[in-house]
């Protein structure tokens, strides 16, 4: 039996509302049937690099240890740090919270060690995309990748400051990696 032939008698003697629905029903199923296929081959391997960075920054932290480095405030605010940085870009982010993460950085990493304390202390985490999805990320990568938004105003984070009349407008992860080149961290 052909396709067509099949339809006609299974929906014989339904109204034509009723077949709009059936219609409906079959190709959203397909729809998500195809969209859990994808997710689950694009997830395969997903999370190494962030694994391998992480692991990497443990190292780099024991080593600057053993070379005399310490860290310019308490363990406890690198945690809470990455934490507003979390609750600041899941979701649907703004100029004004990408700012806001930004400061965060700045008033946190004053020196190499610093940055790297920060990235243990985020680690790996699942950040939601806005209502479509969510993507692991480590520290560095969620900051490149969130922080988009073009700024045309000045940014004042403790001893930086950034006037976009005078050195132009960029975007907000520009503007925190103008910072962080500054003090020797390079993302």
């Amino acid at each position: 039996m052909k396709p067509i032939q099949v339809y006609n008698q299974t929906t014989q003697g339904l109204p034509s509302w009723a077949k709009g629905v059936i219609a409906v029903s079959v190709i959203a199923a397909v729809g998500i049937v195809a969209y859990k296929v994808y997710k689950l081959v694009s997830n395969i391997g997903e999370g190494k690099d962030e694994k391998v960075v992480l692991d990497l920054v443990d190292k780099e932290i024991k080593d600057k240890i053993k070379a005399g480095d310490s860290l310019t405030k308490p363990l406890s605010t690198y945690a809470s740090t990455a934490n507003a940085i979390e609750e600041k870009l899941k979701g649907c982010d703004s100029p004004k919270s990408e700012i806001e993460v930004v400061k965060l950085v700045i008033g946190q990493v004053k020196k190499p060690i610093d940055w790297l304390q920060l990235t243990k202390a985020f680690g790996k985490r699942k950040i939601d995309n806005c209502g479509w999805g969510s993507t692991d990320y480590e520290l560095g990568n969620l900051l490149k990748t969130q922080l988009d938004w073009t700024i045309g105003s000045e940014i004042k984070a403790d001893n930086f400051y950034y006037n976009t009349k005078v050195s132009g407008e960029k975007t907000t992860f520009d503007i925190l990696n103008i910072y962080l080149k500054q003090i020797g961290v390079n993302i």
